[in-house]
């Protein structure tokens, strides 16, 4: 359950806590229900919901100059945003502690465990968007469309994400075995 006396308190001004309270009876259950098809977790879905309703209220002059379909459109994306944050946050630590889902990790960790932390640092060296549909693809096994659908982007963009950070990840890791070859 959602508390709206913390999410208040947290704020400076009372403008902010007024447009906080207007805006959570207003839209709770969308705010909800749209962290949760992105998080898939009550939890963390709530706390997806109260990060959100704080960033909004942090700028309440965006939500007021709007109609009240341009603010519910506002309120969805910022909580889909928010919410989409806290799933890369959560699958990047968990990334970290979750390798042997990934088939080519299993094989390499077999022939050497300590590969594991060289995977990690090609990893790190990816940018975040890279990064993520990596983890969402070979960690968390999704398909193209699932990916495409939680991002917010065409299957098409995602199918070229994957394919242009398995590229990238190729040549980190081709540059990283030659250095260690010349020393």
């Amino acid at each position: 359950m959602i508390d709206l006396q913390l999410i208040l308190a947290s704020l400076e001004t009372e403008e902010e806590r007024i447009t906080a309270a207007e805006i959570f009876e207003m839209y709770q259950n969308m705010m909800y229900h749209t962290a949760f098809d992105v998080l898939r977790n009550r939890d963390d879905a709530e706390d997806a919901v109260a990060d959100a309703l704080v960033k909004i209220c942090r700028s309440p002059e965006r939500f007021a100059e709007r109609d009240e379909k341009g603010r519910k459109i506002l309120v969805q994306i910022c909580v889909r945003n928010t919410a989409i944050d806290c799933y890369r946050k959560r699958k990047r630590e968990e990334a970290l502690f979750v390798p042997d889902s990934m088939e080519e990790t299993r094989e390499v960790m077999a022939e050497d465990p300590d590969d594991l932390g060289s995977m990690e640092s090609y990893l790190a060296q990816l940018s975040e968007e890279h990064r993520a549909v990596l983890i969402l693809k070979y960690v968390e096994e999704m398909k193209n469309t699932e990916i495409a659908r939680l991002l917010g982007i065409s299957q098409t963009t995602a199918a070229t994400r994957i394919f242009r950070a398995k590229q990238r990840l190729r040549r980190i890791c081709g540059r990283e075995e030659d250095r260690d070859e010349t020393q």
